[in-house]
């Protein structure tokens, strides 16, 4: 396949997750322009879905299985344990979720959620 370079805007963003609070990933395979693209990518599409799950799995510390699970992996990975946090004011802004404030705070969620007692849906 062509390479065709990388994409971003003129901020330096990729456009279609830059405005995204929560994780994300884009994932480009390839550019299909013809049969043979076709077949390549038709070839290596579970090696390249295999690669993308390890890489996932390794950037949140999570086991893999060779096999699908018939228990569902967490919405969420766990982040790792922290004190709770001082006293902060941080304004909510459209968009904004629990998980990402935590993060953007280097607080664990569940820190986050029982310092804030008054929100009623916290993961909602």
């Amino acid at each position: 396949m062509k390479d065709r370079g990388v994409k971003r805007d003129n901020a330096g963003n990729y456009p279609l997750i830059a405005r995204v609070r929560a994780d994300a990933v884009l994932v480009e395979y390839g550019f299909v322009t013809n049969s043979g693209d076709n077949a390549l990518f038709d070839a290596n599409l579970s090696a390249m879905a295999k690669a993308t799950a390890e890489a996932v799995q390794e950037v949140y510390g999570v086991q893999g299985e060779s096999a699908p699970s018939s228990t569902p992996a967490p919405a969420t990975p766990n982040p790792p344990t922290s004190p709770s946090p001082a006293a902060t004011t941080y304004k909510v802004a459209k968009g904004d979720t629990m998980t990402w404030i935590a993060k953007k705070l280097g607080v664990t969620l569940a820190a986050l959620i029982a310092a804030n007692p008054q929100v009623k849906n916290p993961t909602g």
